[in-house]
Formats: C-alpha cells, sequence, structure tokens
C-alpha cells in the first residue's frame, strides 16, 4: 500500500514512486489532485480518510500524474493538456475545463486555480487560501529535475508563469510540490526565475544525460536542474570530465580561473589576485589540488587542507571554483565529490566549510543536495565587492 501521510489539516499526501498526490477534504467533498504513475487504487486509499464525495483535478497530463485517471468518469484539467492527454496518452474520461482563476468549493474550502504554463500548456497549482499554500505540479521545484524537453514545454513561457505566480505571493507562504523537496519557501520562484533566465542567456552550461532513454540536456541552476533539449552544438557525443591532480602546465588556466572568482568577490574570502609565483607556491601547499578538464582544457578546480590544526587536524577544509563560462554543467558537482574521496585518502574524517555566502546560492543547493550539514549562521561575515554586507554559513560532511 502507498505511503500517506498528513500535511495538514484535512489534507494527506500520497507518495507514488516519485511523484505526490494529494487529497483535500471540504465539508460536502473531498479532491485528489493528480493520480500518480502506477495505477493505485486512490478511492479505496481515499476512503480510508474521508467518505465524502471524491473529486479528481489534473494539474496536467503527463504520464505521471495521470496513470490511475481510468478509475474516474470526469476530471478537471486545463484544455491546453487535452491534445496530449488524449492524443498522446490515450486518456480515458471526460474532461471538465478549468482556467485561471476559477474556484473549486469543497464545502467551507475554496481552492483557486492558477495557471503556470511552460513545464506544459495547460500546468496548473491550486491555492488553498485558509491554509495559505500552494499544492501540486511540477514548475516548482526544489532539488529536483524540471523537465523543459520535448515540443509541448517553452523556457520563456516558463518564466512568464512563474512571474505570473509571484502577483499571488502575499496570499500563500509554502509551496507543496509534486516532485523533489516536499515544502519549499516561496522565495525558491525567484530563484527558478533567475536560474532559467540564466538558462536562456547562455550563462550556465550544461552536460548531456539520459532520462527514461532519451538523451536530454541538464543544465544546473543551483535550486533544481532543468533538462532541455540537447543542443545541435553538443548533439554528437556528450563530453566527458575527468578530475585529477593538477600538473604545472595547469598552472595558467588554474591562475585564470581562481582570479576570476577572486574578482567578483562574492565567494572567496581573498582579495589579492595570484601571479605565477605566488600562485604556484599557493597551489603547491595544499594537502591536494584537483583540476577539472573537458576536451584537454581545464574547466575548474578545487584546493583541499586542514582546517585547523593538532587535535582538530583531521577536518579538511576546501575551495571550490568554476570557470564562468561552464558553470551549470555540473562540474562543481564532480569537484566536490572527487574532494569528499580524496579528501578520506588523504586522512581527513571531515569536510567543513567556514563561509559559505548566504546569496550563493547555486553552491548552497549543491552542498545541501551532496548532504552537506548546515550547522550555524554568522551574521554579515562576508564583506562583498560593493561593500555590503552578507550573512555567511557553516557547512560539514563526514568522509
Amino acid at each position: 500500500m502507498a505511503q500517506v501521510t498528513e500535511l495538514y489539516r484535512n489534507t494527506w499526501v500520497i507518495e507514488d514512486m516519485g511523484v505526490r498526490i494529494f487529497l483535500l477534504s471540504g465539508e460536502e467533498k473531498a479532491l485528489l489532485i493528480d493520480t500518480g504513475r502506477s495505477a493505485l487504487p486512490l478511492r479505496e486509499i481515499a476512503a480510508q480518510y474521508t467518505d465524502l464525495p471524491l473529486l479528481l483535478l489534473n494539474t496536467h497530463a503527463d504520464p505521471d500524474h495521470i496513470s490511475g485517471n481510468g478509475a474516474f468518469e470526469e476530471f478537471f484539467m486545463h484544455p491546453s493538456e487535452a491534445i496530449v492527454y488524449h492524443n498522446m496518452h490515450k486518456g480515458t474520461g471526460k474532461l471538465i475545463p478549468v482556467y485561471e482563476g476559477d474556484e473549486i468549493d469543497l464545502g467551507k474550502r475554496v481552492l483557486r486555480i492558477l495557471h503556470v504554463p511552460g513545464h506544459t500548456p495547460g500546468s496548473i497549482t491550486v491555492l488553498d487560501k485558509v491554509a495559505r499554500c500552494l499544492i501540486g505540479g511540477d514548475p516548482i521545484q526544489k532539488n529536483g529535475d524540471i523537465f523543459m524537453f520535448g515540443p509541448h514545454r517553452d523556457m520563456e513561457a516558463y518564466v512568464a508563469g512563474l512571474r505570473h505566480l509571484l502577483k499571488f505571493r502575499e496570499e500563500f507562504d509554502v509551496i507543496y510540490p509534486s516532485h523533489a523537496q516536499l515544502a519549499v519557501g516561496k522565495d525558491c520562484i525567484g530563484e527558478l526565475i533567475a536560474g532559467a533566465q540564466d538558462i536562456l542567456a547562455g550563462k550556465i552550461r550544461g552536460e548531456v544525460r539520459k532520462v527514461h532513454g532519451k538523451r536530454v540536456y541538464s543544465c544546473d541552476a543551483g535550486v533544481s536542474r532543468f533538462l532541455l533539449e540537447v543542443p545541435e552544438a553538443e548533439a554528437e557525443q556528450p563530453q566527458d570530465i575527468l578530475v585529477r591532480p593538477c600538473r604545472p602546465d595547469d598552472l595558467p588556466a588554474m591562475l585564470e580561473i581562481w582570479n576570476e572568482v577572486v574578482e567578483e568577490g562574492a565567494a572567496f574570502p581573498q582579495e589579492d589576485l595570484l601571479d605565477e609565483e605566488s600562485g604556484r607556491e599557493f597551489f603547491a601547499a595544499q594537502t591536494r589540488t584537483g583540476v577539472a578538464e573537458q576536451d584537454g582544457k581545464i574547466v575548474g578546480l578545487y584546493i583541499l587542507h586542514p582546517n585547523n590544526v593538532g587535535r582538530c587536524g583531521h577536518i579538511a577544509n576546501a575551495s571550490f571554483a568554476v570557470a564562468p563560462g561552464c558553470r551549470g554543467a555540473h562540474i562543481g558537482e564532480k569537484l566536490v565529490k572527487d574532494c569528499l574521496e580524496k579528501g578520506k585518502e588523504c586522512g581527513f574524517r571531515l569536510l567543513q566549510f567556514n563561509a559559505v555566502v548566504e546569496n550563493n546560492v547555486h553552491a548552497r543547493h549543491l552542498y545541501e543536495r551532496l548532504g552537506f550539514v548546515q550547522i550555524g549562521k554568522v551574521p554579515g561575515g562576508f564583506r562583498m565587492k560593493d561593500g555590503h554586507f552578507e550573512n555567511i554559513y557553516l557547512y560539514y560532511h563526514t568522509m
């Protein structure tokens, strides 16, 4: 039987192989939001929590949200999903159209439909006014994979849809997406917009990977990964990234990458740039200096060294830098993973970060996704290049 958890009063979440189904109950009716991936016996499951007449609403027509629709004679859905639902996925039942601003009254519980296109043309989410939350749908995810490949998906529309959603930000406090992290703050919307815009502007490079047997272009925006169609320039073969120890002839590229991050003044505490002599000494003094190589070009690096001495000498510290034109291609993730592996081989037991800047959301989301634990905040601990002060966070990870 599926795992069912009470989310809040008269609201339950049903976990179904990586996708969530939501059950909401009012005084007169109950509502299922989506029917999941594996055709669960949802009527029987719902009957354990409510005996009210059961309605169905689909947030969109992707197959992992409609597999159990056959148990329902009719369902609510935005009509822009009809072609995909009926023609592509051979869905059954009568579609009752819902549009932006429509309301479904369950009896002293009114739910409002918000249209958030882009992931699909008719993607919707549900505003629970009383509980002050958004429920369901794929456009908003934290630490997830947002599918944006296929002819019916569009990144420009996605950005416009999220901007539209921001108009209602004073009406909700939390978001419960259909995938990835269960409870998400509304600040996530702005982070997703910024990430999508960076991808559209070519500021974030991706890597080719396979999803459900299809080659897609995965762009890591920090808050989540966007999976897009593979660009023509990348269509031939995915380019492997090799993380290895640095060599003397890597120094010019390493200096360029390191100094670019220092000059940006948003991540490293250092203010002085390295020249050839000081750079050679600096990197040689580390316990380990690793580089990421792609097609013979150095695209990133990390340094690993003790965080302290003596009885705390088993704790390591590290810094990571990726070339600006290569960010978003999972290079940072590969560097961090290699650092954890090689740090253990060097005899360290823990890796601690002392000063992760609060607005460095890409790094913070990456560390949290990889299992780093946040252990504290230092208010105003980092002076930015323009002179204002940002909070910094401490993280650790066992080796």
